[in-house]
């Protein structure tokens, strides 16, 4: 039997392979069946994205198009997270069916050691014999060790559908998920402080920042060069931030300091980790241990769900004799705001620069307010960058003339553009048929 731990991206696919080429697998986690989907779906990217969505509604409407009236009124978000509940849901059903279907089991447990001999404990002290095991318990928010961190009044998106919308917040972080709470809070309706140590989105050109800063701008947000975080504390007037450089008082504050892999059940097994508390695992995701495989967060960066679920099909594809290897697939990632704020990796282009984007569809009344796309290149060695600045990225993938069925493809996260999963399954069953 295939033990699976952690009903993410990466769990899941790898189960259903293993479960659709005829293995009996059991998928557990300690949500159950609600768990179904992990981290992104349930927390964070997903739920992210729908209050980034509703927040550019509102943006629409203050900039307006000329011609068409539109007015929000007052923002109910008590109701809007309700109506994400509801949708996330709704996707958790799907994917429990797809699950089931497959031939997988669902069990509600929580693992917490692996031996030697791929026996799996729970914390309930039962005992699950396997053949092969899989670890991929994801990863959580990366909490700064300073005073006043566990306040009710401190948050990280793990807690977002819980929160009501604040009058004043501090989103702490400059990364992706920090330039995106700040963007959809103070779009809808709360005066938000971006508290960053030196810069935001370190790795990106200077002039892709400034567009990050202009959409920043455009929703009221103060962008604040803060340095480290030093403590929270709760005081009469708030809660006050205490900065390297200076503090700042809100209502409610937002950690969203990165993510550190969730390698804790890896720790107890005896599995060695890296630094960063990764799981080490070879380019076909084997740990150091005979038939205990890793995949996803667990392993560290990029923190990225096509590239969990590309990580669970290399596990499987090894798990079932295939001998692949991981290598190091491109993967696009976008910051969604008012704008999109992609990162692509191009190969055989040698060129730095850069361009205006299109400007049809809604870059065409981004244009009238004088918001403007560009793509910006820069050389890393053997590949180019390509970091883009346009209304939507992910219809922009730039597929090949002819473009093969493979596997390895890695999407744009999150798209509804069906192309690259369908080209990627068409890939896998090639593969599983060799």
């Amino acid at each position: 039997m295939d033990v699976v731990i952690g009903a993410g991206p990466a769990g899941r696919t790898y189960a259903m392979i293993l479960a659709e080429a005829g293995h009996e697998v059991l998928l557990l986690d300690r949500n159950g069946k609600e768990g179904t989907g992990g981290k992104c779906l349930n927390e964070a990217c997903v739920v992210l994205g729908a209050l980034i969505e509703a927040a550019r509604l509102v943006v629409w409407a203050k900039l307006g198009i000329p011609g068409v009236e539109l007015d929000v009124g007052d923002i109910n978000f008590r109701r809007l997270t309700r109506s994400v509940r509801k949708v996330v849901e709704t996707i958790r059903q799907r994917l429990i069916k797809e699950t089931e279907r497959a031939g997988v089991e669902i069990l509600r447990a929580e693992a917490v050691k692996v031996d030697e001999s791929l026996n799996v404990y729970t914390k309930d002290g039962d005992v699950l014999e396997a053949d092969r095991v899989l670890i991929a318990t994801g990863s959580r928010p990366a909490i700064p060790e300073v005073e006043g961190v566990d306040s009710d009044a401190v948050f990280t998106f793990r807690e977002i559908l819980e929160m009501e919308v604040p009058s004043e917040l501090c989103v702490v972080g400059g990364g992706p998920t920090a330039l995106e709470s700040a963007f959809a809070f103070a779009a809808l309706g709360s005066e938000v402080v971006l508290a960053y140590r030196s810069r935001i989105l370190p790795n990106a050109p200077e002039e892709v920042r400034r567009e990050i800063l202009k959409d920043l701008e455009l929703v009221g947000v103060n962008a604040v060069r803060a340095g480290e975080l030093r403590a929270i504390r709760e005081t009469s007037s708030g809660v006050e931030c205490r900065f390297e450089r200076g503090a700042t008082v809100a209502d409610a504050v937002l950690l969203a300091t990165g993510l550190e892999p969730n390698s804790d059940i890896a720790a107890n097994s005896g599995l060695p980790l890296r630094k960063d508390g990764s799981v080490v695992v070879d380019d076909g995701m084997r740990t150091p241990r005979d038939g205990v495989y890793a995949a996803g967060d667990v392993t560290g960066p990029p923190y990225l769900t096509p590239v969990a679920r590309y990580e669970g099909t290399v596990a499987a594809l090894n798990a079932l004799g295939k001998n692949v290897r991981r290598g190091n697939p491109p993967a696009p990632r976008v910051i969604r705001l008012f704008r999109d704020f992609g990162r692509l990796e191009l190969r055989g282009i040698d060129w730095e620069g850069s361009l205006p984007t299109p400007v049809g569809g809604p870059a065409f009344w981004m244009l009238h307010h004088g918001i403007k796309g560009k793509m910006v290149c820069r050389k890393r060695g053997v590949t180019t960058e390509a970091f883009i600045v346009a209304p939507r990225i992910a219809p922009m993938l730039p597929y090949p003339r002819c473009v093969e069925p493979d596997w390895r493809l890695i999407e744009v996260h999150p798209t509804p553009d069906p192309v690259i999963g369908l080209l990627k399954q068409l890939g896998l069953r090639r593969t599983l048929g060799e």
